[in-house]
């Protein structure tokens, strides 16, 4: 990366904004590296030697628990991750059409994490949405929001927006995760506003 890529100007002037929210992920992920470091420094893992006829087997016997901060630290970044998508998406639909949207325009501006492509084609063609045209089917930013979508991987479970929005939903709704979430069925659309 050139220090020209890295001060912005490469960026066109709307999406700014995402270089600030993108900072907060980098110095999320700086505190919880540090977090995870020092968790592990300590120890994590505590074994003793168990006496078996004429052998000795060692024996785990005591895992630390991870500091809750540690998966609220990773809904942290995760969650601005999202929002930075959110955002990027929101602010091209206003460039692309001229204008500020209304309130009722803006709840129809979400990013789908899509399985299959009829999914897609429903979320393009939702009544309010079709309203606005930057986001009609066959348009230069519905073909990038296509071209995104988990559907395009032979792999729909390892993609990396809906694993954003798996595990955002469940950080959001539920908690946040000390370990992966199960494979969660692939659900026609998986809502990233909510």
């Amino acid at each position: 990366m050139s220090l020209h890529d890295a001060d912005g100007s490469w960026l066109p002037d709307h999406q700014l904004h995402v270089v600030e929210t993108l900072a907060h992920v980098d110095h999320t992920i700086e505190r919880l590296l540090r977090l995870t470091h020092d968790y592990t420094e300590r120890g994590t893992i505590t074994f003793a030697e168990v006496s078996n006829g004429n052998r000795v087997d060692v024996v785990v016997r005591e895992v630390a628990p991870l500091p809750q901060a540690i998966p609220r630290l990773v809904a942290d970044a995760l969650t601005q991750l999202r929002a930075a998508l959110e955002h990027t998406l929101y602010a091209e639909v206003e460039a692309t059409l001229g204008r500020s949207l209304t309130e009722e325009e803006a709840k129809t501006v979400e990013m789908p994490a899509t399985c299959d492509v009829s999914a897609l084609t429903q979320w393009l063609g939702n009544p309010r949405r079709r309203r606005l045209p930057a986001l009609n089917a066959g348009t230069p930013l519905a073909q990038r929001i296509e071209r995104l979508q988990p559907f395009q991987r032979r792999t729909l479970d390892e993609h990396p927006l809906r694993l954003l929005a798996v595990y955002t939903n469940v950080a959001k709704h539920r908690a946040p995760l000390s370990r992966r979430p199960g494979s969660a069925p692939c659900t026609p659309t998986i809502r990233t506003v909510t």
